[in-house]
């Protein structure tokens, strides 16, 4: 190469090395427009990319947040869901859940509800609530012009107004049979559905849970209260200017204190009374609680122990301070356990988990009407 270089004069040389520099100078061109051209075709690719997986990574992490802090579960008009949902969902996720799904899908498939049309029960529910709205304000202008006879509270008459119109207008009812056989194989009288059907009985499980679903249908701030052995609703208000019990049993309204249920119908001990549990208004994951253990009532008295079960552990997660249903569920693996080998005869007098009546409530406690019949209302004279 140099012998043949050495050969050329040099303007041969010159002309050579400009057209090496003129091919080196293409190719650089080349390679940046090609560098260009990739940066066109796969910069906007590559954003896109980026774009998708940080939107993605954000959806993952509002997931994660959402149930790191649970919310209100939206619910559209048509949805009604079903038990096994409903314990999917986290406490937060249950506020403001319909206390009468609750009821009524614990209530399903169980003896005297094998029938039960949910949506149907639904439906005649808020039928019921409109017409017991109608005659509210039909009547109102009785209270207008007498409010003394209702101790000034607009709250209490609204609330004697439901009660009295479900319980003439329907014919809603307390079970008598049910102070005699309390055995709860009687799904019917245990939830709703009982109310609902063309008996119109209940029980002090089903009658304070039917005022509290119709009250919150027209608007009332009304909770389902846990006594010993005992159920009752209340009124009771965000801000507590307003708040009186509501004795679920009786006929008409009646108003006890919470004085009252500390020692009817079956005392409550200090340890009772410390644990939180009683005589304060449930959440909503409560109150599903609280049916899946009426739901556990009926499977166990049928000696299906294993669904009993379950019910019983389900309502121990969503209210774990209960010691109630802590002590069902150890109580119903004793009776599978018994069942599987053969021990657990319901004839057998020796059998210690046999059906047996519980004891006779106990006399209502001693206390003045002051104390007795309590009615809480800041609003009564505005």
């Amino acid at each position: 190469m140099k012998t043949e270089a050495a050969k050329l004069s040099k303007s041969q040389r010159k002309k050579t090395a400009q057209e090496a520099r003129k091919e080196r100078n293409g190719r650089l061109v080349k390679v940046i427009l090609a560098g260009c051209l990739a940066c066109l075709i796969f910069l906007p690719l590559g954003i896109l990319a980026g774009y998708f997986s940080y939107t993605w990574e954000r959806e993952d992490i509002a997931q994660v947040e959402q149930e790191a802090v649970p919310v209100p579960q939206a619910k559209p008009d048509n949805f009604v869901p079903d038990l096994g949902h409903l314990v999917m969902l986290l406490p937060g996720q249950l506020e403001g859940m319909d206390l009468a799904v609750m009821n009524l899908e614990c209530a399903e498939g169980l003896p005297g509800n094998e029938n039960l049309n949910i949506p149907a029960a639904l439906d005649e529910l808020d039928a019921w609530a409109e017409h017991v709205r109608e005659e509210t304000e039909r009547n109102l202008h009785r209270f207008r012009e007498h409010p003394e006879e209702s101790y000034n509270s607009e709250s209490y008459w609204r609330a004697a107004m439901m009660i009295t119109v479900l319980q003439q207008d329907y014919g809603v009812h307390y079970n008598l049979e049910r102070m005699r056989d309390l055995s709860m194989t009687h799904g019917e009288d245990v939830f709703i559905t009982g109310l609902l059907g063309p008996l119109r009985e209940g029980t002090c499980s089903s009658m304070p849970v039917l005022y509290v679903v119709i009250g919150r249908r027209l608007g009332y701030p009304l909770h389902l209260v846990c006594a010993n052995g005992h159920y009752f609703a209340r009124w009771e208000t965000k801000d507590g200017k307003v708040r009186f019990n509501m004795e679920a049993t009786a006929k008409g309204l009646t108003c006890e204190s919470d004085d009252y249920y500390k020692g009817w119908p079956y005392p409550l001990s200090k340890d009772e009374l410390d644990s939180g549990v009683y005589l304060r208004s449930l959440t909503s994951a409560e109150e599903l609680a609280e049916c899946l253990e009426m739901r556990g009532w009926v499977l166990d008295a049928l000696q299906r122990m294993p669904e009993a079960e379950v019910c019983y552990a389900e309502a121990h997660a969503l209210m774990p301070n209960n010691p109630v249903h802590r002590g069902w569920l150890i109580l119903a693996g004793g009776k599978e356990d018994m069942m599987a080998r053969g021990l657990l005869n319901p004839n057998d007098p020796n059998n210690p988990f046999r059906y047996k009546q519980p004891p006779p409530y106990v006399p209502a406690p001693d206390l003045t009407d002051d104390q007795k019949y309590v009615i809480h209302d800041e609003t009564a004279n505005q």
